[in-house]
């Protein structure tokens, strides 16, 4: 792992890593999800949208492609504009994308 590169693992997330790739039983995996209240198996704490870890890897993956995208284009990088609005009189939520780039 190159901690330059965000890819320091603590001690904890090394051996989940490992459990997880020889199929072994998460330690210490807690009883309920802090998201959504859910009992917690490894496939929720993976996949559960309120919990934390898809938002997490998403984000990762943004911040990554705006990085790169800065190095191209400079400053002309926005995280998350507002594309429209939220509209309570009609009921519909509000749009907002994870990156403009201008360049």
């Amino acid at each position: 792992p190159v901690s330059s590169f965000g890819f320091a693992l603590s001690e904890r997330e090394f051996r989940d890593a490992l459990a997880l790739r020889y199929y072994r039983p998460i330690v210490a995996l807690p009883a309920m999800c802090d998201g959504c209240g859910d009992p917690t198996s490894v496939n929720h704490a993976l996949n559960c949208r309120k919990g934390g870890l898809i938002i997490r890897r998403h984000n990762e993956v943004r911040d990554a492609l705006g990085e790169i995208l800065a190095m191209a284009y400079g400053n002309q990088i926005i995280k998350e504009p507002i594309i429209s609005e939220a509209d309570v009189s009609k009921n519909t939520p509000g749009l907002v994308a994870d990156l403009a780039v201008r360049g």
